[in-house]
């Protein structure tokens, strides 16, 4: 069993809906409320514990509790791991001590691939806004000669 399992199998959807929002009513294991991804008047929200789940019947959302924090907190699927682990108080057993070697190496590769994307397109933006300049007053000149 990977982590986002054991965290899953853990966490309660409902519990964890219930602690960021005010629902309106509960019937044992499910919760109805207002969506919390569009705007409304009337509870169209509904979330189920039992089966882990959320739907809302407005804006078609839907999902499990790791979806649910990404779309709400606007984070990717590790970000959403580490904030539930941390705010419920559970731990990676298998996770590795972040003093290694490798996982330094590991850390080091993935900042790379961050700072790589800005670098090229910083770079390629000013070489793409010279050629652009120089072709646009070209073609100005071609044009009113």
């Amino acid at each position: 069993m990977d982590f986002a399992e054991q965290l899953k199998s853990q966490l309660n959807i409902v519990e964890v809906f219930n602690s960021m929002y005010r629902s309106r009513g509960r019937v044992q294991a499910r919760v109805c409320g207002l969506c919390p991804f569009h705007s409304e008047n009337t509870p169209s929200f509904n979330v189920n514990g039992t089966l882990g789940f959320y739907k809302c019947f407005g804006c078609d959302a839907k999902g499990d509790v790791f979806k649910f924090i990404q779309e709400r907190e606007n984070l990717t699927f590790p970000e959403t791991l580490k904030l539930l682990a941390e705010r419920y108080g559970i731990q990676n057993a298998g996770a590795a001590p972040a003093d290694d070697a490798e996982s330094q190496k590991r850390a080091a590769l993935f900042e790379m691939q961050e700072v790589r994307p800005r670098r090229f397109k910083t770079i390629s933006g000013k070489r793409g806004q010279t050629r652009a300049s120089t072709w646009k007053a070209q073609r100005f000149e071609r044009i009113n000669g």
